[in-house]
């Protein structure tokens, strides 16, 4: 029988439920970190609007597009995430 370290490894605890230094409780109750995959999309999303600026773009374009930009950004860095812990099991 194979241990895949996701059910019972002796590694250590795997619940999704235990808390975990670093880490915020979703709102499922699992522990994840959204807040800084929310932060890096803003962080984006400025970074974008700063570029447009710099190549003039008109505000009326550069506003909605680096807004998209940033929930783009925040979503796939989430995406990403949720798929390393899918793949390398919940300590990821």
């Amino acid at each position: 029988m194979s241990d895949d370290g996701k059910h019972g490894s002796v590694d250590g605890p795997t619940d999704p439920y235990e808390r975990e230094p670093g880490y915020e409780t979703e709102v499922d109750g699992t522990s994840g970190r959204t807040p800084t995959d929310v932060v890096a999309g803003i962080g984006i999303g400025v970074l974008a609007l700063i570029a447009f600026g710099f190549f003039h773009v008109a505000v009326w374009i550069a506003f909605p597009v680096a807004i998209v930009v940033a929930l783009l950004a925040w979503q796939l860095l989430a995406a990403r995430r949720r798929r390393k812990r899918r793949v390398h099991g919940d300590r990821v």
